[in-house]
């Protein structure tokens, strides 16, 4: 018989022959027990098993308190008449290869250029670089905090990225090492940052184009904001940055390999940047490696308007909503042209738009697959829309998190 206790750990318990009920008991109160190696489990020396707090005004044992003793193991009684398991509420792995971040950036990025003959790794700035682009078109520039792969070394590649520049897990790269990625590909026309809007991102990253400038080059900067969950009154610093600065980046590296200048390119950006919205959704926050801890959503839960960097939800929603109505609320906060804070772009019916959905991490290819013929089935029957292209894959992720979210550019 399963039973749920609000916020706490799921709980699976197997009664024979009598039913046996759970109590609550004060935290001093608690039987002593021992570990039992040879069965894998804790033995307690009394008929009670285990005490969770029902009620958010007991004062009983919070599961907190008890799950780095309990966890993964079952729990015994020296007088059997039943067992209760307990498993953490947690729907993701906590498995690493890797157990710490030391080194493990670079060993990435080590990996990653020997995927194209092309690419070049200047390793103590953690730039990767394109060694065949072309001096005579405009560099582009991104980058950001790692964890995102392939975002954003695994778009450097002709008519794309011309370099990437990788901080620390979710941190932003340094001053020296932006200044750094601008050198390594130096343009007869110029050179265009394009970063997502993130405090660190956008000062880093707008401090070396300050001093690139004031080495006589030529280096403009486009901030990307694409999230629509906070709304136009919801943060101080603008819009979140989403998968949908990928779209950018593509347009404009195609300006730029078709020769346009440095305004040309840079104002196409600016213009595509404009006219994007996203959302992200989460299941379950992701595991950095080496970390003990982590967010996490609650069981039966599932956040809307969260960020790539384990940043909580605009909105819980609870019990998960079915696929369709996942789909319904995520098109309506990116299209209603009636909601005053988030109609950030104008769509009509017949519009040509690009519907982009950027795999976290953790998602399965069946079930985005899936999700996403529901979002074509509704941007057609409830919208108007059709688009023209579909792109789904992981594009930016956030580690291994089972989340993933939705673009739509017009």
């Amino acid at each position: 018989m399963p039973i749920t206790p609000p916020n706490t750990c799921r709980l699976t318990y197997c009664i024979s022959p009598h039913l046996f009920a759970l109590s609550l008991y004060k935290p001093w109160t608690i039987p002593s027990f021992e570990y039992c190696p040879s069965a894998s489990c804790l033995r307690l020396s009394s008929r009670v098993c285990l005490l969770f707090s029902l009620y958010s005004g007991e004062s009983g044992l919070r599961t907190e308190a008890l799950l780095p003793r309990l966890r993964r193991y079952a729990l015994c009684l020296s007088n059997p008449r039943f067992i209760l398991c307990v498993t953490p509420r947690l729907n993701m792995s906590k498995k690493h290869l890797y157990n710490s971040l030391d080194g493990l950036v670079n060993k990435c990025l080590r990996g990653l250029i020997t995927y194209n003959p092309a690419l070049a790794l200047d390793e103590q700035n953690r730039v990767v670089y394109n060694t065949e682009y072309d001096k005579s078109n405009v560099s582009i520039i991104s980058g950001g905090g790692s964890g995102h792969e392939p975002a954003w070394s695994g778009y450097v590649g002709n008519n794309l990225l011309a370099a990437s520049v990788a901080g620390d897990v979710f941190a932003s790269p340094s001053t020296r090492q932006i200044v750094a990625g601008i050198d390594a590909v130096p343009s007869d026309k110029g050179t265009i940052l394009v970063v997502t809007n993130y405090t660190g991102d956008c000062l880093h990253f707008g401090l070396a184009a300050q001093k690139a400038n004031a080495k006589g080059q030529k280096c403009k900067m486009i901030i990307c904001g694409d999230d629509v969950s906070l709304g136009k009154n919801g943060s101080l610093v603008g819009r979140r940055g989403l998968a949908g600065q990928l779209g950018v980046l593509k347009v404009m590296g195609g300006a730029s390999g078709a020769g346009g200048s440095l305004e040309q390119v840079y104002d196409l950006g600016v213009a595509c940047s404009q006219q994007i919205v996203s959302m992200a959704v989460t299941l379950e926050h992701c595991h950095v490696p080496g970390r003990a801890e982590h967010a996490h959503s609650g069981p039966g839960e599932l956040e809307i308007g969260t960020g790539p960097h384990n940043e909580p939800g605009y909105k819980k929603l609870s019990p998960i909503p079915s696929p369709e109505e996942l789909a319904k609320t995520i098109l309506t906060y990116l299209l209603d042209q009636s909601d005053p804070l988030r109609a950030y772009v104008n769509f009509n019916k017949g519009d040509e738009t690009i519907l982009l959905i950027s795999n976290f991490g953790g998602m399965s290819f069946l079930e985005i697959g899936a999700f996403m013929n529901e979002l074509l089935d509704q941007l057609d029957a409830d919208w108007g829309i059709q688009p023209v292209r579909v792109v789904s894959g992981f594009l930016e992720t956030s580690l291994n998190a089972p989340a993933f979210s939705v673009s739509i550019a017009n």
